[in-house]
Formats: structure tokens, sequence, C-alpha cells
């Protein structure tokens, strides 16, 4: 009934007073495009957050998509736009004042190892840029670690072949082998105890290495310390000797699991040495020969020379006894046990070395192999 009655009030109303329907159309358009404007703002507003928001429940923080490695020089234009996904989870993190811009430059490299240097990596610097390791502590400070670390942990699948005497060259097949700027080491010890634990650092072939593979060397010794940045000598080494080891690899400090390798006598091709034995002493300048089970044959140039090593407890090189060049040979005699050549090689300043008293071994190698190896013996005065 009310409706009924209002209808014809507002008809007279609008016949009686056309000052007041005869409102300006501009201002009405205007007025309407100035509400659509602030809904779209809202829109933006909300789409804004939603991109922003946390990806998990704790509220951890922004975690952004990383996939790829960025350096300096990285741009979004190659890389997905994860350098602007890097750049606004610094300017979240607090560490980060500049433009987001796409652009992986000297701004965005001094915060990224300002956030590095704040989550335990201190050995970063603005060069080191993101890389796997710096992924997983992203992931990791947002809360969800444990869904993305698993794809980021190495793995050994294989050690080949799987055993060999001292001198056998050994490849290792697995994945995120690969370590801070591009190490690729693995490590040997008598049994797989982490995260501290006695073992040798096995340096990788970088020629025949990558993220996948380590191709590497079973020597008698390894330094038990990474010494390759410190550029300082080996304090303390790992001693192999024939026996059951375990072979592992630990980039970016995570440990893979292990796999074994049986170092088998130090021998080759039936060949071992019969003197010195171990136990001997020999006095620098008198003449020793070295003997061997049977001759060993040498083919330079176009083969490998057969070279005798004196070689320090230790596993240094103290220099070369003697050479075959053409030929077998099953004895070699003449050396004082005084001077060695110095194991640069022709062309150096001083081509000899003085032996001083110690324990040593002679190895016999060819080439790259090892053919054989003699116990610790002492050399006196």
């Amino acid at each position: 009934m009310l409706k009924k009655l209002a209808l014809p009030v507002l008809g007279i109303l609008f016949l009686a007073t056309p000052a007041l329907a005869t409102t300006n159309p501009i201002e009405e358009l205007q007025s309407q495009i100035q509400g659509l404007l602030a809904q779209i703002t809202q829109l933006k507003a909300q789409m804004a957050a939603m991109k922003t928001a946390p990806s998990n429940p704790t509220g951890a923080g922004t975690c952004p998509m990383i996939t790829r490695n960025l350096i300096i020089g990285s741009t979004d234009s190659l890389h997905d736009d994860e350098v602007s996904r890097l750049q606004q989870f610094l300017t979240d993190q607090g560490v980060y004042t500049g433009p987001i811009t796409g652009y992986y430059g000297n701004l965005t490299a001094q915060a990224v190892m300002r956030w590095q240097k704040a989550h335990g990596m201190g050995f970063v610097t603005p060069k080191s840029g993101v890389g796997p390791m710096t992924r997983a502590k992203i992931t990791e400070s947002c809360g969800s670690g444990s869904t993305s670390n698993s794809t980021l942990d190495p793995v050994i699948y294989s050690v080949t072949p799987s055993s060999g005497p001292i001198g056998t060259k050994i490849t290792i097949k697995g994945k995120n082998l690969r370590g801070f700027e591009g190490d690729l080491n693995a490590r040997i010890a008598t049994e797989f105890n982490p995260p501290d634990y006695s073992s040798g650092v096995m340096y990788g072939d970088r020629t025949g290495s990558d993220d996948t593979t380590i191709v590497t060397t079973i020597q008698s010794s390894f330094c038990k310390q990474d010494t390759s940045y410190s550029g300082l000598p080996c304090a303390s080494y790992f001693s192999v000797s024939p026996g059951v080891y375990e072979i592992s690899v630990k980039p970016w400090s995570k440990w893979s699991n292990s796999v074994s390798f049986t170092v088998t006598e130090s021998s080759q091709n039936g060949i071992t040495v019969l003197s010195p034995i171990p136990g001997d002493r020999w006095k620098t300048g008198e003449a020793h020969i070295i003997k061997l089970s049977e001759p060993v044959i040498a083919t330079w140039p176009e083969g490998d020379k057969v070279v005798l090593n004196l070689i320090r407890e230790d596993g240094s090189q103290a220099g070369i006894v003697g050479s075959l060049n053409n030929g077998s040979q099953a004895e070699f005699s003449g050396w004082t046990a005084s001077i060695t050549l110095n194991y640069l090689g022709a062309g150096t300043i001083n081509k000899e070395n003085t032996v001083v008293p110690g324990r040593y071994k002679i190895r016999i190698s060819r080439g790259m192999d090892t053919l054989a190896e003699s116990g610790v013996f002492t050399i006196s005065n």
C-alpha cells in the first residue's frame, strides 16, 4: 500500500520541482568513475596482499619460489622472474632497500650477503650468489624446510670400480655432489659416522666431474682438512692401507650416504717391492738397490715412463729417485738415499732435493697409475 502511494507522490514532486530532477550528467559520470577507481584500487591491494602472503601457516615470512642459481648479472628475463621474487623477499626481510628491478646487481648482491651471514653462512662474499645452500636456508626460514630440503640432499648411487689398489681412479655417481663455488670433493674413512669423524678429503678431477659425477684417485694418504681455500699446509693426514673404506660426500655441509670401496694390496700386474722392505734402515751416502718382484715396462715417448718416487710417510712427495724411459727393468741401483730429483721436473731452478732423515716409502708409477709401493722404511744419517 505504501509503495502505491509513494509512486504518485514522487511523480508530483518530479513535475513540481524540475530543478531537483535535472542533475548534471557529467558530474554523475565522474562520481561513478571515482567509485570504480576506488574499487579497482581496493582490488589491487587485495591482489598484492595475496601475492606476498606467507605460503606457510606459521607466518614465518614470505617464501619465494627460487629454483635457479642467481649471481650478479642475472635478470628476470633469463630466470623466470626469480630475481624480482628474491628482491621482494630481501625487502620483506629488511636487508634490501632498493627498488624491485628484476636485475641482480651490486645492491642485491650486498643484501644477499647480509642475509646469508645472518643465517650462518659467514664464508660468503658478494660474488657467492644464490645457490642450493642459500635456497635451502630460505625455504627453512619459511618453515617449510622439511618438504623441500630432500631434493637438495647429496646422494651417492655408485662407486666404480668397487675395489683396487692405491692409485686406482674411481668414479662416484650420484646427485647434488657439487659444493660451494663448484667444489667436487669426496671423503674417505674407515667407517661412516658423521657429523664428526676422521676422514680424508679426496679432490675431484674437474675435467671429468660435475653435479652428478666425481672422478678422483685413491692415494696412500689424504689431508683431513680441505686446504684448497686457505692455502695452508696440511696439519693432519688420513692414511690409507689395504682394507675396506667408506666413500661419502659433504657438499654445503650436508652428508650423503656412504658406499664401500676395498683397497687391495698396493701392487698392479703382480708387481711388489722386494727392497726396501718395511722396517729397513738406509743411511744417506750409501748406495742401495730398489728391487721389484718382476720387471716393469716403459715405452716412452709412445707411452709413459716408469718413475720411482720417494714418498714421505704422510703421503707427500719428497722427490724422484729414478726413472725408466724405455725397456724393462726389475732392479734400480745407484741411489745413495741422499739426493732426489725435484718432482716438479726439468726447468726448475733447483732440480735436486736434499733428503732429510725420516720415514719414507718407494712408489713405482707409470703415468697416472701406481704399479707398486713399498712399506715404510727409515732413512738416517
